[in-house]
């Protein structure tokens, strides 16, 4: 063995001992964003196959699955523009 692996080799076994005993601990918001994401993807192979939009590619039926909830629930996609706007014309004004 080499004198610079000696020195690695007791360092990254230490490291992996506790990134293993961790490694199946996903957070709450890491399910929540992974379940919105799947939604999302379920959502876009629907439409790309059998929706309205299925005559279009599947990178726009993506596109609209990543904001599946505004499809589903046309007034919350009205109150996010709402958002948008005076979003954007509180930094207009502000600057």
């Amino acid at each position: 063995m080499t004198p610079a692996l000696a020195l690695v080799l007791p360092v990254w076994d230490e490291h992996w001992r506790e990134r293993s005993s961790h490694r199946n601990h996903m957070s709450t918001k890491a399910k929540i964003v992974l379940v919105y994401l799947a939604l999302g993807v379920l959502f876009a192979l629907y439409a790309w196959l059998f929706g309205d939009t299925s005559h279009k590619s599947f990178a726009f039926n993506l596109g609209m699955g990543i904001v599946w909830p505004v499809m589903l629930f046309p007034g919350l996609g009205k109150a996010i523009g709402a958002a948008i706007i005076v979003l954007f014309i509180g930094a207009v004004m502000a600057s």
